[in-house]
């Protein structure tokens, strides 16, 4: 996740009543690594002030690790038929959707998780360079795109975040600065 979407995904949540959020469940977390040390504004800009809030979120990921409180795979029917005992009233799934490959069942997954006036807040890569992890379909959509994926659904706000270059990136988190000058060098681990 860019530091702009995690500001971004900070103003949508504040704009909501908390009671109407919690618990957020967040998709393809990564583990506390990733979260506090890797890319720190993850849990400083959004994570934080939603503890502040008292607001309780669940991390999901397919790799157990620290911060991970539940291990499934997204796209597997009985990981997330698990899920619905949580009370799950709103879910965060950011830069996930590029790595399904069947995207309709993953969303309407996504959606099965929600109760009736739940919030689903997505993003995903619209201009970015190919990232296996562990596949990468190349899903670079337009909102309208987007936004097809949840049928029945009301857009409440969305937008194509300028995110800088992947230069800006490495300033960012300069142990990406390898991949620059050997990006042929073990591309799925990248």
């Amino acid at each position: 996740m860019f530091l702009a979407e995690a500001q971004w995904f900070r103003a949508r949540l504040q704009e909501l009543a908390g009671s109407a959020l919690f618990p957020l469940l967040n998709v393809g977390s990564g583990n506390d690594l990733h979260r506090r040390v890797r890319q720190p504004w993850i849990d400083r800009e959004l994570f934080a002030p939603i503890r502040e809030r008292d607001g309780r979120v669940l991390h999901m990921d397919i790799i157990a690790g620290p911060g991970i409180d539940v291990v499934g795979d997204r796209s597997d029917e009985a990981s997330l038929k698990g899920l619905k005992d949580f009370g799950i009233r709103s879910v965060l799934c950011s830069n996930v959707l590029e790595h399904v490959s069947d995207r309709n069942a993953f969303c309407v997954a996504m959606l099965q998780l929600l109760p009736s006036g739940g919030v689903l807040l997505i993003s995903c890569p619209n201009a970015y360079p190919y990232h296996a992890a562990p596949i990468d379909t190349m899903f670079r959509p337009e909102l309208v795109e987007l936004r097809a994926l949840f049928p029945a659904t009301e857009m409440i706000s969305g937008e194509i975040l300028d995110l800088g270059s992947f230069i800006d990136e490495i300033r960012q988190q300069p142990l990406l600065l390898p991949r620059l000058f050997l990006p042929f060098y073990r591309p799925r681990r990248w």
